[in-house]
């Protein structure tokens, strides 16, 4: 479901907190993990080791994924680390090169209120706001291919009101998911908190070629 009200939303937003800073950082991965590098170069870089590269398929888009072997560390939380390739560029008669297409890192907890989960989410946001300036409420799910219709959707100012995120209910089963994205160019952070009716709060912030 396009959710358009929340490009209504964005003119709700000073223009001050709108215009690129300065001191912005380049959106174009995480850390030393840039998009659009080869296995080996990830694989090259020091600091992480990671697994050996799996196979995958998500709804159509083949992919090889490689995970850290350990968490790494983040705005003071650790993560688990999963890198993306897909076939991006063709090489002679060899096939296509694999480019890295997007980067998740996952904080799970568990014992976490709804409350406590959004108060994370914001802790999280405010940190990505102070590389990349403000985010806001995605037109589509950058998390979820088939774009789940929720049962409810609260578009809510981050507590600096820099930032603009949706806070949605699905089924009792599914529980609900808070979001926000920006995109710059030819990529985008995006984070989301989703929490379960067992108080489980999952935590994924996802750097992605558009």
């Amino acid at each position: 479901m396009f959710r358009l009200a929340a490009y209504a939303a964005i003119a709700l937003i000073p223009a001050s907190t709108l215009a690129v800073a300065a001191a912005e950082a380049a959106l174009d991965g995480w850390g030393n993990y840039k998009l659009g590098m080869t296995t080996d170069q990830a694989r090259a870089l020091p600091g992480v080791s990671l697994s050996s590269p799996k196979l995958g398929e998500f709804f159509g888009t083949r992919f090889v994924e490689m995970k850290s072997l350990g968490t790494v560390a983040f705005d003071g939380r650790r993560y688990a680390l999963s890198l993306f390739f897909t076939p991006q560029e063709r090489v002679g008669r060899d096939g296509r090169q694999l480019r890295l297409a997007w980067i998740d890192l996952i904080n799970e907890r568990t014992s976490m209120s709804p409350a406590e989960c959004e108060k994370t989410f914001q802790i999280v946001l405010r940190n990505l706001e102070k590389q990349y300036g403000a985010l806001l409420p995605p037109s589509r799910d950058p998390f979820d291919p088939l774009n789940a219709t929720p049962i409810t959707e609260e578009f809510k100012d981050s507590p600096d009101a820099v930032s603009k995120y949706v806070l949605m209910t699905f089924e009792p089963s599914r529980g609900y998911a808070i979001q926000a994205m920006k995109v710059v160019d030819a990529a985008s952070v995006a984070i989301e908190a989703t929490g379960t009716p067992d108080l489980n709060c999952s935590l994924r912030i996802r750097y992605a070629a558009q």
